[in-house]
């Protein structure tokens, strides 16, 4: 379980998970292309496997997408 869940890891999103990091946070992050979240990885970040895995991981969701199609929900 973790304090909060990233799903979109663009710029914004990217950032977003990183400030959460950075204050101490316990983040989950998700991304489309895995690639994008092993930075995030290296610095802490729980990668889920999945939307849906990420979505159960935390009771806060911060989800930074263009499209609502983006996450395949």
């Amino acid at each position: 379980m973790s304090d909060i869940t990233v799903i979109g890891l663009g710029a914004m999103g990217t950032a977003l998970a990183e400030a959460f990091l950075n204050q101490g946070h316990a983040v989950t992050v998700w991304n489309r292309s895995p690639a994008k979240a092993e930075a995030l990885a290296a610095k802490g970040a729980i990668v889920a496997k999945s939307v849906e895995e990420a979505v159960r991981s935390s009771p806060l969701i911060v989800a930074c997408l263009l499209v609502y199609d983006t996450a395949h929900l």
